[in-house]
């Protein structure tokens, strides 16, 4: 993880009009987090030391689409709670190829999920890479982003 999904920072917006904000800087095993919920809520900030490195939650397609697609091929790898000092893990499972319908084309994709956090990535190796992705909603329910537009490069 250190070597290629090590994190550098990110930086999230969220709720209504898009005004909390979570920031996160990593530096090895040593977080810096900083909530602000609202425009008017005091930031709060979180030194946290890591019992070992992790890789950041918020490109997770993007590690689904790096992995081996081999159906079968599983691994699991440490991750953090925001807002705090929890260690956990979380498993990816490559599943075999299907075929999904997006923008009226076909595109074979490989089905990864992440069944600790109910996620499901379906990626590719080439262009379109990432096709749809469902996952659990604030509401309760289950959102799923399609691709909507794409354009092949010559």
């Amino acid at each position: 993880v250190a070597s290629t999904m090590a994190p550098i920072a990110t930086h999230q917006v969220f709720g209504p009009g898009l005004s909390g904000v979570m920031h996160v800087d990593f530096n090895g095993t040593a977080l810096t987090q900083i909530l602000i919920s609202s425009p008017t809520a005091p930031a709060k900030v979180l030194q946290t030391e890591l019992n070992q490195e992790v890789y950041e939650r918020s490109f997770w397609a993007t590690l689904a689409m790096s992995l081996p697609f081999e159906e079968g091929f599983t691994i699991e790898l440490p991750t953090y709670a925001l807002g705090s000092d929890a260690v956990g893990s979380e498993r990816y499972e490559v599943h075999g190829v299907e075929t999904i319908e997006a923008m009226g084309n076909t595109f074979e994709v490989r089905r990864i999920t992440a069944p600790n956090s109910s996620w499901t990535f379906w990626v590719r190796k080439d262009p379109p890479y990432i096709v749809q992705i469902s996952h659990p909603s604030a509401s309760g329910g289950i959102a799923t982003s399609i691709l909507e537009t794409f354009q092949q490069q010559e």
